[in-house]
């Protein structure tokens, strides 16, 4: 098993956010949150995480919008 530390934990996290996988991020971010040395890095791995799951939230009603309003525009060009 890797070096599960903050560190390790935070750096997954933000690079799940660089991929857009904001569900993951926030679940990073959580491990880390538990690991945090001090409650300084406690409050920046909770804000982070709430604010990933907010994305999510976000980007997966985006994309669903987008998807109907794509099917749309294609039925109409029939």
């Amino acid at each position: 098993m890797k070096n599960e530390t903050y560190l390790y934990f935070a750096n997954a996290a933000i690079q799940k956010e660089k991929e857009e996988k904001y569900d993951l991020a926030a679940t990073y971010w959580k491990r880390a949150k538990y690991l945090a040395a001090d409650l300084k890095h406690r409050l920046w791995a909770q804000y982070n995480q709430e604010n990933n799951k907010e994305r999510h939230l976000l980007h997966h009603s985006h994309i669903t919008v987008l998807s109907r309003y794509m099917n749309k525009q294609a039925a109409n060009d029939d």
